[in-house]
């Protein structure tokens, strides 16, 4: 097992209010004003609506803005017998990337002794992609906007195979920004801001570190070894680094300013070279953990997104929505038809069931709140 360094800061420690038996405020009445945060749902709420009503909310009393230097947010420690399904959507299916052909397959991401383990392999001769790669995407479960966001990770040396951690908007699929190893001639971590796109020059945009070390880059690195890799980022400010160590910073121009998603994956070829006919196969790299921390107060404004919004539904679907930026522990969103609040639910993915609605016409409006802000998304919809 992966031996972790000491965290930096113990999660956010916040003054919050415990709501279930006892706690109840009643419907709210208006969906965007603030919510009855207290409230996660009464008893027939839960009972005869929603049988996964979360019935321990909790407020947080003063905005986390205002909360000092450096707070753990969120911790993927990977110490589980599997992926969590909360935190990461495991891939089934094509990943191509560019030219590559590749696929990918939920048993070729593994979390075992208190690692994940993303392992890529070649497919049976004939298939229609060569290649198979493990592939996890935290869209519609994670995102965040600002912070430092740090992983410990090692990856093996073979030709042909290209590592990335990396992150896309939540709503939308570039830019990106990526830390990235490669495997051509030597390995190479690569750092790419797709925010600072042309016509700024290359060097403003990318940066690497060779390893092992040669007569160009002596700080090379042993990669097969574990790392610590960290992006912070702040307004204006984007800083990634090795082992604490800078390696690329950009200030103002391309600097993201949306919320982002990670994902965790391996490609095989393109970029990264091509295996040849003896590259042993399978290979695996290994995250011991993946934090993310709030840096000096800074937050952005919290937002909510309707993740499959369309204009008609059956009574059997769900609509997903995700959140960003809020604080964690206490986080929840509530479901509305017209005034009237359906469920609630306190824990992500914050998906919502529509077997209560009757067929018709119907607004839907879903608030998200941890207590001390609040955001709405509303849409109009038929349910057949």
């Amino acid at each position: 097992m992966a031996r972790r360094p000491a965290a930096r800061a113990s999660l956010a420690v916040l003054a919050v209010a415990c709501a279930g038996a006892g706690c109840s405020a009643g419907d709210s009445t208006d969906p965007t004003s603030s919510p009855a945060v207290v409230d996660a749902g009464d008893a027939g709420d839960a009972a005869s609506i929603d049988p996964d009503t979360d019935d321990s909310l909790c407020v947080l009393t003063g905005s986390p803005a205002t909360v000092p230097g450096e707070s753990l947010v969120f911790a993927e420690d990977f110490d589980g017998t599997a992926v969590d399904p909360t935190k990461w959507a495991a891939a089934d299916g094509d990943k191509g990337h560019g030219t590559i052909l590749n696929t990918s397959t939920p048993d070729q991401a593994v979390v075992r002794d208190g690692s994940l383990f993303i392992t890529a392999n070649r497919t049976a001769p004939g298939a229609s992609k060569p290649y198979t790669a493990g592939f996890l995407d935290a869209l519609g479960k994670y995102s965040r906007t600002y912070g430092r966001f740090e992983f410990r990770a090692r990856f093996p040396y073979v030709p042909g195979v290209w590592y990335a951690i990396w992150a896309t908007p939540a709503s939308q699929p570039f830019p990106e920004v990526d830390i990235e190893i490669t495997n051509l001639g030597a390995s190479q971590v690569w750092f790419v801001n797709h925010w600072a796109a042309p016509p700024l020059p290359a060097d403003l945009r990318r940066a690497y570190v060779v390893a092992p070390a040669d007569v160009k880059k002596p700080e090379g690195l042993d990669l097969s070894q574990f790392h610590t890799y960290s992006m912070l980022w702040k307004p204006g400010l984007l800083e990634l680094s090795v082992d604490g160590d800078v390696r690329m910073r950009r200030t103002a121009v391309g600097v993201p300013d949306l919320p982002l998603v990670w994902k965790i994956n391996a490609w095989v070829g393109g970029w990264g070279g091509v295996p040849s006919a003896t590259t042993a196969f399978p290979v695996s790299f290994e995250v011991d953990y993946l934090h993310v921390y709030r840096v000096d107060g800074v937050i952005a404004e919290p937002s909510i997104r309707i993740m499959n919004k369309r204009g008609t539904y059956k009574t059997t679907e769900t609509i997903q929505t995700a959140v960003a930026d809020f604080d964690e522990v206490c986080t929840h969103v509530e479901m509305y038809d017209g005034p009237t609040r359906l469920r609630t639910k306190a824990t992500a993915p914050f998906n919502f069931a529509l077997s209560a609605l009757k067929a018709g016409k119907h607004t839907l409006t879903f608030v998200a709140t941890d207590g001390a802000r609040s955001t709405v998304a509303s849409m109009d919809v038929v349910i057949n």
